[in-house]
């Protein structure tokens, strides 16, 4: 177990986050791959943390990481998962148009994984539907 996760076990959010820092750093001069996913563990702990600012950049990091180095979710979900993060985030800043803007593009690359009655592309997708009935609000 690596530190970041150790700390976040302990419920010490801040310690998890300089600790993936520093993984970041590591990372991006070797494993742009791995610094995606450490951009979206990252944006993550900041949203926990309501730092909603640099969650959502976060967030961004780990979408231009996996776009520039990545598959992009020709052989895995990732970028998915990368697009879904930054939805809830912008959803929960209540930019509802700008997170289906998102949602929809994770959709379209889980709906490449996922069978279309699997419980978690349905739940997905129902949240779709609730942004959608909010994109009136911003």
């Amino acid at each position: 177990m690596n530190l970041s996760s150790q700390c976040q076990i302990r419920g010490d959010l801040a310690g998890a986050i300089k600790w993936r820092l520093k993984a970041i750093e590591f990372a991006t001069q070797s494993e742009a791959i791995e610094a995606a996913q450490l951009y979206n563990g990252l944006a993550d702990l900041y949203y926990k943390s309501e730092n909603l600012v640099q969650a959502e950049a976060a967030a961004r990091h780990s979408i231009r990481f996996e776009l520039e180095f990545g598959d992009c979710g020709k052989t895995n979900s990732n970028l998915a998962s990368y697009y879904m993060m930054l939805g809830k985030l912008l959803a929960t800043q209540e930019r509802f148009g700008d997170a289906l803007v998102s949602v929809d593009s994770g959709i379209a690359i889980f709906e490449l994984y996922y069978d279309a009655q699997d419980p978690f592309l349905t739940n997905i997708k129902a949240f779709r539907e609730e942004l959608k009935r909010n994109c009136w609000r911003g």
